[in-house]
């Protein structure tokens, strides 16, 4: 197995795979690289091999934990990859919590978390049902890289943290944190942040400490200045407009706004860690300013905006 350890938000991950995953040994991954021998996320993405025709086995030989679960579905447990013997393993090694183990089944993949121990198994195959597609021929970096959000974000509420899709500088000794959808106009305002330091221009993760949110870098954008970190100071949810504005709303509206917009990266998570997630989220809203940010292409009030911080 080839291995690579990035340290995020103060968060090892350590990711290996049996086949090359050069994205994540390029920039901007690479800032991020650790020599650090410990790791507090272990992520695994393998292919395996097997006859889609072989017979089932026997109920009494399949993972115990899923026999007792009733969210499994026979057709699930049918699923060509629970004969392999790979799944099967890391099956049979969930915990009997129900609440701690989480899977997701596609065609061609399967995601198997393990929330006890902060592992998330990845097994695919290139050959399913006889045939391989172009994108199967690349199935290790498509696993990986459609998968960032959830490969680092899986099990950040246990280390009091979260991922947001936002952009985010630092000024002044604070992160300024912008969100909007795609092409919302976050990398264009980092864009405009004359230098200052880039946490992100598409994903941040928010980590509580000592009772303050703290925003920190990620690699998971196009921009970034590397590992770095500050107390946020504002928020701003962005909205394209002929001239730039500044309107403060209820940090209730914010929440309800940018939680909606993160579904795919909680829907998963055990009750317990999806309400974490959410509370953290809450905390940054109420512990800060959050305004409404009109602004038109190609410019951005950073007075405005440091004033706001205030």
């Amino acid at each position: 197995m080839k291995a690579v350890t990035h340290k995020i938000a103060g968060v090892v991950f350590k990711t290996e795979s049996n086949k090359e995953l050069p994205l994540l040994g390029d920039d901007p991954f690479k800032l991020f690289m650790t020599d650090d021998d410990s790791f507090d996320v272990h992520n695994s993405v393998c292919k395996v091999d097997f006859d889609p025709t072989t017979a089932l086995l026997p109920p009494e030989k399949g993972p115990a934990p899923l026999l007792n679960d009733s969210r499994i579905s026979q057709d699930w447990l049918n699923n060509p990859f629970f004969k392999c013997p790979q799944v099967r393993e890391r099956l049979n090694g969930l915990p009997d919590d129900a609440a701690a183990r989480e899977i997701w089944i596609e065609e061609h993949y399967v995601y198997i978390y393990n929330f006890s121990c902060n592992r998330l198994d990845i097994f695919y195959t290139e050959e399913f049902g006889g045939f391989v597609t172009e994108q199967q021929k690349y199935m290790p970096e498509h696993c990986v890289a459609s998968n960032f959000q959830q490969i680092f974000s899986s099990f950040l509420p246990n280390f009091s943290a979260i991922l947001l899709h936002g952009a985010g500088v630092v000024r002044k000794g604070r992160a300024v944190l912008f969100f909007a959808p795609d092409e919302g106009g976050k990398t264009t305002v980092v864009k405009h942040s004359n230098g200052e330091p880039v946490l992100s221009d598409d994903q941040l993760i928010m980590r509580r400490k000592d009772g303050d949110i703290v925003a920190h870098a990620t690699p998971l954008g196009t921009m970034t200045s590397g590992p770095c970190q500050a107390r946020v100071g504002a928020v701003f949810l962005l909205e394209k407009a002929p001239a730039f504005g500044l309107k403060s709303i209820a940090p209730a509206e914010f929440v309800q706004c940018v939680w909606s917009m993160h579904q795919n990266n909680t829907f998963f998570l055990p009750r317990n860690l999806k309400k974490t997630a959410f509370q953290i989220l809450c905390n940054l809203s109420y512990q800060v300013p959050v305004y409404l940010m009109h602004f038109p292409k190609n410019y951005v009030d950073w007075d405005a905006i440091d004033a706001a911080m205030e």
